[in-house]
């Protein structure tokens, strides 16, 4: 249907309206998600068109930019990893089921302090409910399958070592 309706949509209630929903319920729960700041959808026919304003988080870049060879040292990246781990353990902790998770939808950026954090972005099509361990596992394996897409166009390096520290911040994010 993309090439078809081009930049308009079918679904309802429209997507900068349930974005917001998500990001304030997220927000709300402690995960890291910029704040809606404004959202318009107008009648386009078939269906709408529809823009949404999130706020600037400065000095932030994707996790498929950090992932590039020779982006970072092997503890920063471990340390970038884990943040992002943590911050979609705790999304999953909240009950987040984001049908789009992939590395550009993970923001990093360096904290006052030093410390990594990850905000997650592109909830037009996410949904936050009761925790579901299978749309959790969902959300993983397509996030696993963006990995995949990224090693085989050569943009990034995934090793068992940033699996791990994946893994040890998504089950400290779980834990809360």
């Amino acid at each position: 249907m993309a090439p078809l309706l081009g930049d308009r949509y079918l679904d309802r209630p429209p997507r900068p309206f349930r974005e917001l929903v998500v990001s304030e319920r997220l927000r709300s729960a402690g995960v890291f998600t910029p704040r809606v700041v404004a959202g318009l959808a107008v009648s386009a026919r078939p269906g709408y068109r529809a823009d949404l304003a999130t706020e600037w988080l400065p000095g932030g870049e994707s996790l498929e930019s950090i992932l590039a060879p020779e982006a970072l040292s092997s503890d920063e990246r471990t340390e970038a990893i884990e943040a992002c781990g943590e911050t979609v353990g705790e999304a999953h902790a909240a009950g987040l089921d984001h049908p789009d998770l992939n590395v550009s939808n993970l923001l990093l950026r360096r904290e006052a302090g030093g410390a990594w954090s990850a905000a997650l972005l592109d909830l037009d099509r996410a949904r936050v409910g009761p925790p579901d361990r299978s749309a959790a596992r969902r959300n993983l394996d397509r996030f696993e399958r963006s990995l995949r897409k990224a090693l085989r166009a050569d943009r990034i390096r995934w090793t068992e070592k940033d699996r791990e520290a994946f893994a040890e911040g998504y089950r400290r994010g779980r834990s809360g």
